[in-house]
């Protein structure tokens, strides 16, 4: 073998090995058997794939043009490869190097990583792969772990996570529950309010009285609910200082909830005037004129307390949207990238199911009402039997005038792997997750989100 023909081969396995560091960082995106790498090793990894390629290209281009000049200088005699071995060489030994490392540290990193990619289901998948590791893992890090979990980016797996931490430990933890009160996914909100009023009904008094005023409808029920039962339980807590707060949200629950609110507001003043939410309109207004008007003549002077500044807190918790782009049921494009600069709400969904029948009158008045701002609601369609065409046909006769496309595996297990529908997430102008609805919502939830978002 000739020099030039030695130069041949050791581009040839130079080129090869390029390779490896890549082959070290690919593996099938589904396939958890085949650990991720974490991005900053991608990142190392393909600075030193494309430094190697650099290197290759110009010292070959370089030893070319040298070989033509001295074959015209030197016609009858061979070109002098110095320095071109040792290069390849480096560059092989390099490149080697990077493989091992790669897949030695990147493995090293991507095991607990994977271990987190197992419990990122849903909520119910989650709380089976959670509960299994609690048994595997130490008594004494266990309270650490569910608290870590608790901050994971998954929402599935902070439900879970808030909901073994209650399960398990009857006392302590409140601060992770008073900042999963503060998270973007509504189920996450109602569990760590539930949770932290088992565990301390004094400290979450403050929460409750502010869950009552909430603006999503799912979570009011909750505080209503549980402040209800812990009067019954401990009417020393929720006493007459609470009233000021009861009042209010009085006047702006619904029926279901004033019924309740009425039966504490009688308990803790006194006053007979209870509403049944079966009962008429006009005697629902009756009712609640007599509260307003009663208040109205006594509010000055019950006195001061100490939750009278208490408001609705909203969520505060962010998360980057997951991009993705499809086809909707047109074959337009949709691109989640090309949504920033607008309030976006994405609506998983089906035509099949009965909660989403239910939420629908109300998206499509949301519509309605925001058509002619920055703002854009797709419905993303799940199980479909007809799959686009399908989704078309029957969307348009539900009278849907939004985008739908077909959800993909991708953006289903992106999203925290929805499976039961209808889930609503808004997005904001700058693409970050700030709301998410498990089950249906009504109107009101959705229009003081939005109205939020947009003012931003």
């Amino acid at each position: 073998m000739n020099r030039s023909q030695k130069i041949a081969v050791l581009s040839f396995l130079a080129t090869g090995l390029l390779a490896l560091p890549t082959l070290a960082l690919a593996h099938p995106e589904d396939d958890l058997n085949a650990p991720p790498i974490a991005p900053q090793f991608r990142a190392i990894g393909g600075v030193i794939v494309l430094c190697g390629v650099l290197i290759m290209v110009i010292t070959l281009l370089y030893h070319s043009h040298r070989r033509k000049a001295h074959s015209q200088k030197f016609p009858n005699t061979r070109y002098p490869a110095k320095g071109l071995r040792p290069i390849l060489y480096s560059v092989l030994a390099i490149e080697i190097i990077t493989a091992v490392v790669l897949r030695t540290a990147g493995g090293r990193v991507s095991t607990q990583e994977l271990e987190r990619m197992r419990l990122r289901g849903n909520a119910q998948d989650a709380s089976v792969e959670v509960e299994e590791l609690l048994q595997k893992t130490p008594e004494a890090k266990r309270v650490a772990l569910l608290s870590e979990l608790a901050d994971d980016v998954a929402p599935g797996l902070r439900f879970a996570a808030i909901d073994l931490l209650r399960s398990h430990y009857k006392t302590g933890n409140e601060t992770v529950y008073e900042r999963a009160f503060l998270d973007c996914s509504g189920s996450v909100r109602e569990r760590a309010l539930e949770s932290l009023t088992d565990v301390n009904p004094v400290r979450a008094l403050p929460l409750l009285l502010a869950g009552i005023q909430d603006s999503d409808i799912s979570l009011r029920h909750t505080a209503v609910q549980k402040l209800s039962q812990l009067y019954k339980a401990h009417p020393e807590i929720v006493n007459r200082k609470t009233v000021p707060v009861l009042v209010r949200a009085f006047e702006n629950a619904d029926p279901l909830d004033r019924a309740s609110l009425s039966r504490l507001l009688s308990s803790l003043t006194g006053n007979p005037w209870i509403m049944k939410s079966v009962d008429p309109v006009p005697q629902q207004d009756a009712t609640l004129e007599k509260w307003l008007g009663w208040w109205r003549t006594v509010g000055a002077g019950w006195g001061a307390s100490p939750f009278d500044t208490i408001q609705n807190i909203d969520p505060v918790r962010t998360e980057p949207a997951p991009s993705f782009a499809i086809p909707d049921v047109d074959g337009k494009k949709i691109s989640l990238n090309d949504q920033r600069g607008r309030v976006t709400m994405l609506n998983f969904w089906g035509t099949w199911c009965g909660p989403c029948k239910v939420e629908l009158p109300d998206l499509i008045e949301v519509q309605k009402t925001y058509a002619k701002m920055p703002f854009d609601l797709i419905g993303l369609g799940l199980n479909e039997p007809d799959d686009a065409p399908g989704l078309k046909k029957r969307s348009a006769e539900m009278g849907v005038t939004y985008r739908q496309a077909i959800c993909t595996r991708e953006v289903q297990r992106d999203y925290g792997e929805v499976t039961g529908v209808p889930v609503t997430v808004l997005i904001d102008k700058q693409g970050q997750i700030r709301y998410r609805w498990d089950g249906n919502r009504d109107l009101q939830t959705f229009r003081h989100a939005i109205d939020r978002l947009l003012k931003e």
